[in-house]
């Protein structure tokens, strides 16, 4: 499996089985987007894994989160940002 993200190289195919309603409804969404079905599940499956990455980092700080509020004004301060 190629996990390069980015990468024009091919990697492994794989098989997905709809049943009749919901192969149709892919297909009508494919011929409304003009995507391909590899172009649909590629981008929804990395979609996914970020998603929950994202999840799991937020969880993680949660646990470590005092509750300490910082006002965006004084962030703006500590970087130059001018408001």
């Amino acid at each position: 499996m190629n996990l390069k993200r980015g990468s024009a190289t091919m990697g492994s195919t794989k098989t997905v089985r709809f049943n009749k309603e919901d192969e149709e409804l892919v297909n009508a969404y494919l011929k409304a987007t003009g995507k391909t079905f590899s172009q649909l599940v590629h981008e929804n499956i990395v979609n996914k894994i970020e998603d929950e990455i994202d999840i799991k980092a937020y969880q993680e700080f949660l646990k470590t989160d005092d509750g300490t509020k910082i006002p965006f004004e004084e962030v703006a301060k500590e970087f130059n940002v001018e408001l």
